[in-house]
């Protein structure tokens, strides 16, 4: 079995003034040339709203470190520009490191810059306590699913910045349980309309309502009387986002890179997730990076008793 090193890490460890934007001091520093690395962009939004290398702008603070924290122990974020980004992966490149951006999908309610999802609410996760951060599975409002455009969106960004590939890490792989969330309408909807099964009249008379009220109502009832409908529905959904997302990427010679094993085995994490990692790998993914910490947490939560049967 061939064996491969990849290091997940974000900006703060290269240095944007230096002439090879740090490269150089990041090998000395390993002490061995890695195969790749993920640069940690965090923000969805460098993807959303990427806006070419015609023009040089500055990054979003949020791309530029983890949650736009000022700081680490070597130096102050930098202001880094999509022409430094650019040259970041091309320095990478030539000493035979590859580059891969990642990022979350996460929302941060418009702290360092006015954020996408603002603008489009109806793609957030509908959690039973409050709405979240980007789910990618639903549709916007005109019924168009989230899915095509992020394909288009992610190769542009990757061919302009001439990345290796793609690697998506929470809300994209997936980091919402089944039993909290997403019961909006949109869901419940591609729910029904793929599955066929009849809904009850509670359920329906809620349908168009995303208040926590009404979204409420709807779980109760699917993951008593449902759930493996509802968890393999899931699964179904996942794949179909992945072999769009996948055959998009692979059509401009570039690969995708998910967050994976969330859980301590492939059963718990359909159970928990309605994800399938054989069923994602076979649609095109090419790599899972293994996420250690979820698990051993993922089942020790207290005060949700429907995670197992």
């Amino acid at each position: 079995m061939s064996r491969s090193i990849n290091i997940w890490m974000q900006l703060l460890g290269f240095d944007r003034d230096a002439e090879d934007k740090g490269v150089g001091a990041f090998l000395d520093r390993t002490g061995f040339v890695p195969d790749s690395v993920c640069a940690l962009l965090y923000h969805p939004d460098f993807v959303h709203l990427h806006r070419g290398v015609e023009r040089e702008y500055t990054l979003f603070q949020d791309n530029c470190a983890y949650l736009g924290i000022p700081c680490n122990r070597e130096r102050e974020r930098q202001k880094w520009t999509n022409y430094d980004l650019r040259d970041l992966v091309a320095q990478l490149k030539s000493k035979g490191v590859a580059c891969y951006a990642s990022i979350f999908g996460s929302y941060l309610n418009n702290k360092f810059h006015h954020e996408w999802l603002s603008d489009h609410p109806e793609l957030r996760c509908s959690k039973r306590e409050k709405p979240g951060s980007l789910m990618c599975l639903k549709r916007f409002a005109d019924g168009t699913y989230y899915e095509d455009f992020f394909a288009e969106k992610m190769v542009q960004t990757l061919v302009d910045y001439d990345f290796a590939g793609i690697h998506l890490a929470d809300s994209f792989c997936p980091s919402f349980l089944l039993y909290l969330s997403d019961y909006s309408t949109d869901m419940v909807e591609q729910f029904a309309e793929h599955t066929k099964l009849p809904l009850p009249p509670e359920i329906l008379s809620t349908m168009g309502d995303d208040s926590v009220a009404a979204v409420e109502v709807r779980p109760d009832y699917i993951w008593e009387n449902l759930r493996e409908a509802w968890i393999r529905f899931y699964q179904w959904r996942w794949e179909k986002f992945f072999r769009k997302v996948c055959a998009a990427a692979h059509a401009a010679g570039k690969q995708v890179w998910i967050l994976g094993m969330y859980c301590t085995d492939p059963f718990e994490t359909t159970y928990l997730y309605g994800f399938d990692s054989k069923a994602v790998m076979d649609a095109g993914v090419d790599r899972i990076t293994a996420n250690i910490l979820p698990t051993s947490v993922s089942l020790n939560k207290v005060g949700y008793p429907y995670y197992f049967h």
